[in-house]
């Protein structure tokens, strides 16, 4: 009967093991389906902010879309906290204030009512006061990336925007064309409907940004 019994629990431990094995890692995948050179991701339940610092724009969107939209929701607002947290000047901090206060879980809910009024009623309808109130640098780093901030005009390094998968662009959005910044969003489609583009992270990544440096305020971000 002992031997049963320590077989049985030997035998359970092994397919506990086993599973976490399987799981600890997960090949990224671009818009294509295809594997992204040399990059793979230990996919966990939750996710902070500091759990994304160290990764790249195209590992972040792989993990947005797989999580819930309850963690979704809460990256977004505490990314938003977090820049409100940077001496904002007054017409930043209202813009900053006026998303916080409209979103809710169900709007990182693809497809859901909420989700769908965040990008074709409230957000069209700043759009006037986020051109005024927001360079393009200050815009980028409030709107479109989770990594931590010294100021709003700040130049992200390290771990941000690196990859293989230039699929970062929204071809439809009027809130940037790409999620990095850059105008210029090339019409071609990438072949998927994964979301953690453009604005907010609320778009469709459907189309291919021709390049990816650091923005410069040069641009406009918006238009």
């Amino acid at each position: 009967m002992k031997k049963y019994f320590y077989g049985t629990a030997i035998l359970a431990v092994l397919s506990v093991f086993g599973f976490y094995a399987c799981n600890e890692a997960e090949p990224l995948k671009d818009m294509n389906n295809s594997t992204i050179k040399g990059s793979s991701i230990a996919m966990q339940v939750y996710y902070t902010r500091a759990d994304l610092q160290s990764k790249t724009s195209d590992e972040i969107r792989v993990i947005f879309n797989a999580i819930s939209a309850q963690n979704r929701y809460d990256l977004a607002l505490d990314k938003l906290n977090h820049c409100l947290s940077l001496n904002p000047s007054n017409s930043q901090g209202t813009v900053i204030n006026d998303l916080i206060s409209e979103l809710s879980v169900n709007s990182y809910v693809w497809g859901s009512t909420e989700h769908q009024n965040m990008i074709t009623v409230f957000l069209p309808s700043k759009l006037s006061v986020l051109e005024q109130s927001f360079s393009n640098q200050e815009g980028l780093n409030t709107f479109y990336h989770f990594y931590d901030l010294d100021n709003l005009d700040d130049i992200v390094d390290g771990g941000g925007f690196g990859g293989d998968n230039d699929c970062g662009c929204n071809q439809g959005s009027i809130f940037g064309g790409c999620q990095v910044g850059q105008d210029n969003c090339d019409d071609i489609n990438c072949g998927g409907s994964a979301h953690g583009c453009g604005f907010g992270w609320f778009y469709k990544c459907d189309g291919i940004c021709d390049d990816v440096p650091t923005p410069s305020n040069e641009s406009m971000l918006y238009h």
